[in-house]
């Protein structure tokens, strides 16, 4: 009874040991950005919580990525490995907090990553830590009323001027070179009266509501 009892307790306390090896501060780590960013970036704080050196290795399991993507890690004290690295090792003195880096690079291309990497003890090839990493890209924001290449007409202006391909523009600002308001319209289908304005410089500020979108124009008044 006494010699079960024992190997139990053995048995729990190597299983703890083999846990407490290591303690990773975030092991599900979410990205996300737009498809022309250059990199997407994101770290985790790694303890050796052992009394002696932890060799250990990362290990990529690439779940699913566009081909177009690039994907490393690096790792402090440590290196970096290449986009084509699946495993690399670094070793953590006793009590050393080590960094663990993260980069993907959508080179342009929209899609989504799921990527899990496994930390694996050296000694004895168990996984002491999972870090499992999805990215995905947002929508790239378009600016409506550039696309739709709005424009004053006529500019310069002396009583009234209008919006050229003004379909998507739901709101005109004019502001003066001081900044100060002016003008306020709600219709861009009509001929827009400036004709008490004194002769200078405005700032015509052009809001789609749907798209949020903007588009300030000079306007010079005559």
């Amino acid at each position: 009874m006494n010699k079960n009892l024992l190997t139990f307790v053995l048995l729990i306390f190597c299983a703890t040991s083999v846990l407490a090896q290591l303690t990773v501060d975030n092991t599900e780590i979410n990205l996300s950005g737009e498809a022309t960013e250059a990199e997407f970036y994101d770290h985790t704080g790694m303890t050796n919580t052992t009394s002696a050196d932890l060799e250990l290795r990362w290990v990529r399991t690439i779940v699913s990525m566009p081909d177009e993507w690039d994907n490393y890690f690096c790792t402090v004290p440590g290196n970096c490995g290449l986009p084509t690295t699946d495993s690399l090792s670094f070793t953590l003195a006793p009590g050393e907090l080590g960094d663990f880096q993260i980069h993907f690079a959508p080179n342009g291309v929209d899609g989504t990553a799921e990527v899990k990497v496994d930390l694996v003890n050296n000694a004895d090839n168990s996984i002491v830590e999972t870090i499992i990493i999805n990215v995905a890209t947002t929508p790239v924001s378009v600016n409506e009323l550039e696309e739709a290449q709005v424009s004053l007409f006529p500019n310069p202006a002396t009583n009234y001027f209008q919006i050229e391909n003004g379909q998507k523009v739901d709101q005109i600002t004019v502001y003066n070179i001081l900044g100060k308001q002016v003008r306020f319209f709600e219709n861009a289908d009509n001929q827009l009266f400036v004709g008490d304005l004194t002769k200078g410089l405005y700032m015509v500020q052009l809001v789609d509501l749907d798209s949020n979108s903007t588009k300030t124009l000079t306007l010079k008044k005559n």
